[in-house]
């Protein structure tokens, strides 16, 4: 290999290893181990479901940021935060976003919306759940 190549192919392979948990969370396939799943994220999760006598498991990372469905061990299912309305006024700005969920069967959703204010030099407002 030519001298000047090594330098990109360490550049590279230093750039691959520094994936974002977003990055590898993307990796994570039907029919990944529980084994498989750790290697990928690089860490256990920060949260694990399972519903007593189910074969279903669901590991969550960060704050429901990400989480992954397993029935038997191998992975079934997977699910991101998302982002949904969102908008600016006079300097503030306002988000809408879900967590993400992962539900065995007969499992019922929660209401994982959440809603957002920021203010300049006042914070951040979480706003209630809104009630119909």
């Amino acid at each position: 290999m030519k001298a000047y190549l090594i330098p990109c192919v360490v550049t590279l392979m230093g750039l691959m290893g520094c994936a974002s948990q977003q990055g590898r969370f993307e990796q994570i396939i039907p029919n990944m181990t529980y084994e498989d799943v750790k290697r990928s994220m690089k860490d256990g999760p920060t949260r694990f479901d399972q519903p007593q006598g189910s074969e279903y498991a669901a590991w969550f990372w960060g704050d429901n940021d990400y989480c992954v469905l397993f029935k038997n061990g191998r992975v079934v299912a997977k699910d991101a935060r998302g982002t949904g309305s969102s908008g600016s006024i006079a300097g503030a700005e306002y988000e809408e976003t879900t967590s993400a969920q992962c539900l065995a069967p007969g499992q019922l959703a929660s209401n994982q919306k959440g809603r957002t204010v920021r203010i300049p030099g006042i914070g951040t407002v979480e706003l209630p759940e809104d009630r119909k």
